[in-house]
C-alpha cells in the first residue's frame, strides 16, 4: 500500500512546481553511518575471496567526523593484532577493506523521486600507497534503495585530488525511499602495531568539507520541525522567511494553506486525523517538501 500512497501523493501534486533535482553536500553535523565489506587480498597476494560485510563504527573505518568543520578519511586500521588481520613485522595487513561512511535518508519526500547530486570540497588530498602493494582509492557515491534495501541505483565518482567533486543519481523512481550519500575508501588494512604509527601517518588522508549551496539548491538544515510526530501542533522554524505553507494528506488533499511571512510557523494539527502529511514550504530560497506525522 505504501507504494500506492506515494504515487497518489505525487500525482496529486503534479501541478505544483516541485523541484526535479536536489543537491546535498558534505554535512559534518549530520548522523554518519559506517559499513565495511571485507575480502581477502586480491591476487597475487591472495585469492580475493569474500569474507563478510557488516555495520561498522565510523571512527573505525577510519573516518573522523569533525562537527562544524570537515570529514577526514584515512586507510583502515583494525584494532586487532590477530594473524587473521596482520602479519607480524609487515605494514600491510592481510585483508582488503571497502569502508563506506555515509548519511542515510529514509522516506525523505524532499529526496524521494528526485535526481540527487552529492557535492563537496576536497581541501586536502595526501592519500598515497607508499610501501603498500595494494593501492588505496577513495570515491564519492549516491545509492538509492526500495523498501527492504533493494538496490535501485548506485553511482560513484573517483576522487583523485583537491577541488570540488560531484556525483549525480539520475534515477527518479518514487520507490527509491532510502537514499545514501557519502564516501568509499578501498585498500588493504594497516598493521595496528605501534611500530608502524609513523608509516601509517605517512599514508596520508583525504579531507572533505561542505560546498556552499546556492539559494535554489537543497539544504537539509534550512528547516526544523518539532515535535514530529505531534499530537497537537507542528512548529516549523527556519533561517529564512517562510512565505507560504501548504499541508497535504497522504492522498494529496490540501488540508492547510498559510501565508505567514515569518521565520517560525505553528501548524494546528488538533483537528486532523492521525497519519502522515506533507508540508510544502515556500521560502525565499525556493520550495521544499517535508513529511509530518500526527499521532
Amino acid at each position: 500500500m505504501k507504494k500506492n500512497y506515494i504515487l497518489s501523493f505525487l500525482l496529486a501534486l503534479a501541478f505544483l512546481p516541485m523541484q526535479a533535482q536536489v543537491t546535498v553536500t558534505v554535512d559534518p553535523d549530520a548522523t554518519w553511518v559506517g559499513f565495511m565489506s571485507v575480502t581477502n587480498l586480491p591476487a597475487p597476494q591472495g585469492d580475493g575471496a569474500f569474507q563478510f560485510d557488516s555495520g561498522w563504527g565510523v571512527p573505525d573505518l577510519v573516518a573522523e567526523v569533525n562537527a562544524g568543520s570537515d570529514i577526514t578519511l584515512k586507510p583502515n586500521r583494525i584494532n586487532d593484532s590477530n594473524i587473521y588481520w596482520n602479519s607480524p613485522g609487515e605494514l600491510r595487513g592481510n585483508k582488503y577493506m571497502s569502508a563506506s561512511s555515509f548519511v542515510e535518508e529514509n522516506d525523505n519526500m524532499a529526496l524521494t523521486g528526485q535526481e540527487i547530486t552529492f557535492t563537496g570540497d576536497i581541501t586536502a588530498f595526501t592519500l598515497n600507497s607508499t610501501g603498500i602493494d595494494v593501492p588505496f582509492t577513495v570515491e564519492a557515491f549516491v545509492k538509492k534503495f526500495a523498501a527492504g534495501f533493494v538496490l535501485l541505483e548506485e553511482v560513484y565518482t573517483t576522487i583523485t585530488g583537491t577541488g570540488t567533486f560531484s556525483v549525480t543519481s539520475t534515477d527518479t523512481n518514487p520507490d527509491g525511499i532510502i537514499i545514501q550519500y557519502g564516501f568509499l575508501v578501498r585498500g588493504a588494512n594497516i598493521n595496528i602495531d605501534a611500530a608502524f604509527n609513523t608509516d601509517y601517518d605517512n599514508l596520508g588522508s583525504v579531507v572533505a568539507e561542505p560546498f556552499p549551496l546556492s539559494n535554489e539548491e537543497f539544504d537539509t538544515s534550512e528547516f526544523n520541525v518539532s515535535p514530529n510526530p505531534t499530537k497537537n501542533t507542528w512548529n516549523i522554524e527556519s533561517n529564512q522567511v517562510i512565505i507560504g505553507v501548504e499541508v497535504f494528506d497522504i492522498l494529496g488533499k490540501r488540508v492547510m494553506n498559510l501565508k505567514p511571512n515569518t521565520e517560525e510557523v505553528n501548524l494546528d494539527a488538533s483537528q486532523l486525523i492521525n497519519g502522515v502529511y506533507f508540508a510544502r514550504i515556500e521560502s525565499v530560497n525556493g520550495t521544499k517538501t517535508m513529511k509530518l506525522v500526527k499521532n
